[in-house]
């Protein structure tokens, strides 16, 4: 099922920003930047339920050393990942809106393609289930920037994107197969995408 393919491309896409747990720790040296008062720490974490099966989050940012080598690595891979987008892109089975979002995506494999999308280079995240449904939460760093990707995923299409309401909230609907796809909402802080039954 391409659903399998969605979820492991959306903890791939969710890693890219987020950083690995095999990643080596800072040198002795170091300084960890630590969550405080002032930063927040990771508000995702709020809203995500008490009995959720699973959970990946982040309590503190990357210290600046171990982002800079986490991207450099990053990098070097860049081109394999760019592939993979390609390859999936042009499966003629995907729905046109699906494959809109995967050219889009293609772009951010890089951190300055992270970036330009509005997404924050060194950010809080939560990857969890609901219902054991994947949700993933990436911290934004510019909504404007965010908001103009899912247009240019929008002026590729022949009609917009369908927006949905669950409880008062938008959602942006994106179809990936029948009766299954991406849920996307995203405010002033964070983009939460599901990939999740169309119910």
């Amino acid at each position: 099922m391409k659903s399998i393919w969605w979820i492991l491309i959306a903890s791939a896409l969710a890693l890219t920003g987020c950083g690995k747990s095999d990643e080596p720790g800072p040198d002795a040296g170091a300084t960890v930047e630590q969550s405080t008062p002032s930063d927040g720490g990771n508000g995702l974490l709020a809203g995500v339920d008490a009995d959720t099966g699973y959970l990946f989050a982040n309590l503190a940012r990357m210290p600046e050393p171990v982002l800079e080598k986490y991207w450099a690595i990053n990098e070097a891979s860049n081109a394999s990942n760019r592939a993979m987008f390609d390859a999936l892109t042009e499966d003629e089975e995907l729905p046109p809106a699906a494959r809109a979002l995967l050219s889009e995506v293609r772009g951010m494999t890089s951190r300055a393609g992270w970036e330009a999308a509005g997404l924050h280079a060194n950010p809080y995240y939560a990857f969890y289930g609901v219902d054991l449904l994947p949700f993933v939460q990436l911290e934004l760093s510019d909504r404007a920037a965010f908001a103009a990707l899912i247009e240019r995923v929008e002026s590729r299409l022949e009609q917009p994107l369908e927006r949905r309401d669950v409880d008062g909230v938008e959602l942006t609907w994106i179809d990936i197969e029948s009766n299954f796809g991406v849920a996307l909402a995203f405010d002033d802080d964070s983009v939460t995408i599901a990939l999740v039954p169309d119910d």
